[in-house]
């Protein structure tokens, strides 16, 4: 549970003190997003379906660095496979999901090495809200509405990957 203390105007007053905000309403945050990022246009346009393209093909090499880190923190760390493992497997889906077969191995991720399993918790929460962050950003500029509701719940999956990474 996080604290957030301050002062919040609403329609009826200011809110003044301690608020608290739960996994599960951070988790919902992101799913909220869906709506923002639903399109009126079904068939895109050729420039539309190119930015939609480049949109996938990001995601689609985000999806596999990501898998590739959870496989390094695995390997390093086999004590960290039974939270881990299940997060890597929904990375695995989301490829599917965005219609890239499921791969059965990865590269090994660029970057440091961390000393402990705390280490390599961390590294990982920071990978995956700067994904879902990316994915929730990539929903507002894409063209087609499957893409865009795609990208939208693919975010709110990596954003309740952190508070679980968070919380181990």
């Amino acid at each position: 549970m996080v604290h957030v203390s301050g002062a919040f105007s609403s329609g009826r007053g200011t809110l003044v003190g301690p608020i608290a905000i739960t996994r599960r309403v951070a988790l919902v945050i992101p799913v909220l997003a869906l709506a923002a990022c639903s399109t009126d246009s079904t068939t895109p346009s050729g420039a539309d379906a190119s930015t939609d393209q480049s949109i996938g093909l990001a995601s689609v090499a985000n999806e596999l660095d990501l898998i590739a880190q959870y496989d390094a923190a695995i390997a390093q760390f086999p004590q960290l496979a039974t939270t881990l493992s299940p997060l890597r497997d929904q990375h695995r889906a989301h490829l599917s999901a965005l219609g890239t077969p499921e791969v059965t191995g990865s590269s090994s991720p660029l970057g440091t090495r961390p000393a402990s399993p705390q280490a390599a918790l961390t590294q990982l929460a920071g990978a995956e809200k700067q994904a879902a962050l990316q994915r929730l950003s990539d929903c507002l500029i894409a063209t087609d509405e499957d893409v865009a509701r795609t990208l939208a719940l693919i975010s709110a999956s990596e954003a309740s990957h952190v508070a679980v990474l968070v919380g181990s």
